[in-house]
């Protein structure tokens, strides 16, 4: 099953450890792990800050969080760079379809009809 529980742990965890244990046995120094924003939760207020508390509510995300928590232990133990990149929005071949970005896909590209952009360009930048 895909979205199974063990299924996450194996691909998120389990496959994470034996990378970074690659890259330690080969002398690799550097590690960039994709994590995910969902480690945030769904109470984050958005723009999320980096410093933001994870809170966890899925199988996946937790599974992410865990993966990140390896990372840092590499590179405490092992002196690894390591890098988590908590992503959002990504979006390519495979995508869920109840997903923003496939959804405008689907129902304004497909169709034809253009693309509308509410606001001024700045809703992703973080106000200081």
């Amino acid at each position: 099953m895909r979205d199974s529980p063990p299924t996450f742990l194996i691909t998120n965890v389990i496959g994470t450890i034996r990378l970074l244990e690659f890259c330690r046995r080969m002398g690799i120094p550097h590690f960039v792990f994709a994590s995910s924003s969902s480690v945030y939760g769904p109470e984050t207020p958005l723009p999320a800050r980096e410093g933001h508390p994870a809170n966890p509510c899925s199988p996946y995300a937790l599974t992410k969080l865990h993966g990140e928590q390896w990372g840092r232990l590499y590179a405490r133990l092992h002196g690894l760079r390591f890098l988590a990149l908590r992503l959002f929005s990504v979006w390519g071949p495979g995508q869920r379809p109840d997903l923003a970005l496939e959804a405008l896909h689907r129902r304004r590209i497909e169709a034809g009809q253009p693309v509308i952009i509410n606001g001024d360009g700045t809703q992703g930048h973080l106000k200081s």
